[in-house]
């Protein structure tokens, strides 16, 4: 996983000030039909996260199963697992969001909160079998 502080200019094109990176070698989840959480930065109390966004290129896949058709992940913290991004499709399968901006409101948090992302293989596939995709998550936390 990277994470990058965007300069100004690109932090006005996208309306965001992070970005973080999440590759097929984040996946580690050797489990099938599991989920996997992964930490993507903590909000310090007083933190506002006032918008996110997601970019698939390409979307996520395992090339050696094309039965392997469903990564599902959502955005959040311990107190609401989806409260910056609903279920959203990644993987390769003709449903995939390749964009999304949120629709969610803003939220300040009071205390500090790691924000997590929450990934979901199907049903007998494992998310380390995935070899193909970046997921491109921008934030605008303040």
């Amino acid at each position: 996983m990277q994470s990058i502080f965007l300069s100004a200019c690109e932090a006005a094109v996208k309306n965001a000030n992070v970005l973080i990176v999440i590759e097929p070698k984040d996946l580690t989840e050797l489990a099938t039909d599991t989920t996997q959480k992964i930490r993507l930065f903590t909000a310090g109390a007083g933190r506002v996260v006032k918008f996110v966004s997601h970019e698939l290129d390409p979307a996520f896949k395992d090339s050696a199963d094309n039965t392997f058709n469903t990564t599902t992940g959502i955005i959040g913290d311990s107190g609401d697992t989806d409260r910056h991004m609903v279920s959203t499709e990644f993987n390769e399968n003709g449903t995939e969001i390749l964009r999304s901006l949120s629709n969610l409101d803003s939220y300040r948090y009071a205390a500090a909160t790691d924000v997590d992302l929450i990934l979901s293989a199907m049903a007998d596939k494992a998310l380390a079998s995935i070899n193909t995709g970046r997921l491109f998550l921008y934030f605008n936390v303040v």
